[in-house]
């Protein structure tokens, strides 16, 4: 679902569902899915929200850990 299509659904304005989205990154409960996270999907070359432009989230518990070490 798009932004749109949730605040339809909530009956909110799309800003609104921004905020709130925001909102529940800053608590570690989303996580936006950025071109980084998309290169461990088997089906990354096929996916059309890649191809959409638009930002995608996920529950925090279902992205992997990312090495964050500097060499």
């Amino acid at each position: 679902m798009c932004v749109e299509e949730v605040a339809q659904k909530l009956s909110q304005e799309p800003l609104v569902v921004e905020g709130m989205l925001e909102t529940l990154v800053k608590l570690g409960k989303l996580v936006e899915i950025g071109t980084e996270t998309c290169g461990l999907c088997p089906a990354s070359s096929m996916c059309i929200l890649i191809s959409s432009g638009r930002r995608s989230f996920t529950l925090a518990s279902r992205v992997p850990p990312v090495d964050t070490k500097v060499v």
